[in-house]
């Protein structure tokens, strides 16, 4: 079946953030239908000035393959005050079979939720809000929702191909990687790039996604300017895949309380920008 990735977006005066999630089903409004109890679980840890504004499906292979659900929903008692903006609640999901884990910030707490050790005097949560954040992931876990990793192709030790150059296709929008003779790799098929020069191709690491290859070539998609082939003294690759886990409820909850920046725009809700932006025509 299908995966989904799946954004929970909130609101707070004129602060927005996500929480993004993964998930397998048959099709879109399968994944799209999460139900009312997840809804309140994931709004009943926060304070009731936090509005869950709506939730985007979109299909993992095919992004424009998406629907946006309004949801317009947010606890209807008295506010008893928020927690400073930023200050966000990190708990660790894990899943087991494949293992994997990661972070989540759950952010627009009250101030309420939010105590004082008074014999460390670090920050430390309420026995409510440990509760509430417990039910959010036993309801993340009933719905099937998922944690994605990364993973290497391949029995072990799975090795790096070296990148011999690199000969850009000058405003196509993709280079060629010119490799030593070896498998075709199929298209569509993901690799992570690493020790590429960054001052002659900035941004030219990480994953990215076959578009042809031969026994001596492979060609993604990334934007450059130079006259190619520009040999290299490093670069290599070796392939990848994703692979998605259902969150378990053993080994997640509450790990601390940390800063976490949001977006300035009540509707965009994207959180932190990253600088680097526009290298990738794929």
């Amino acid at each position: 079946m299908p995966n989904f990735k799946v954004v929970f977006q909130y609101t707070q005066f004129n602060k927005g953030w996500t929480e993004v999630f993964y998930t397998t089903a048959s099709d879109l409004a399968t994944a799209a239908n999460i139900g009312p109890a997840l809804k309140s679980a994931a709004i009943a840890l926060r304070d009731s000035t936090v509005v869950f504004q709506k939730i985007r499906v979109s299909d993992v292979a095919n992004n424009r393959s998406s629907v946006v659900l309004q949801v317009g929903y947010q606890l209807t008692t008295p506010s008893t005050g928020p927690e400073t903006t930023g200050v966000a609640a990190l708990v660790n999901l894990a899943s087991t079979t494949p293992p994997a884990s990661r972070k989540l910030w759950l952010r627009g707490l009250g101030d309420l939720q939010v105590q004082r050790s008074p014999t460390t005097g670090q920050a430390q949560p309420t026995a409510v809000l440990i509760t509430a954040i417990n039910d959010y992931i036993l309801r993340l876990n009933l719905n099937a929702f998922a944690i994605r990793s990364l993973v290497r192709l391949g029995p072990p030790p799975n090795n790096y191909i070296n990148i011999l150059s690199i000969t850009p296709l000058v405003g196509g929008g993709q280079v060629t990687l010119n490799v030593p003779a070896g498998p075709v790799q199929n298209v569509g098929q993901l690799i992570t790039i690493s020790l590429v020069n960054q001052k002659q191709f900035p941004g030219l690491k990480g994953i990215f996604s076959v578009i042809a290859s031969t026994a001596t070539t492979v060609v993604i998609g990334y934007n450059s300017t130079l006259v190619g082939p520009v040999p290299l003294t490093k670069g290599r690759f070796r392939q990848a895949n994703y692979q998605y886990g259902v969150i378990q409820q053993a080994g997640s909850g509450f790990v601390d309380f940390v800063t976490r920046s949001t977006g300035k725009s009540p509707l965009g809700g994207r959180g932190a920008k990253r600088g680097q932006r526009g290298l990738r025509s794929q």
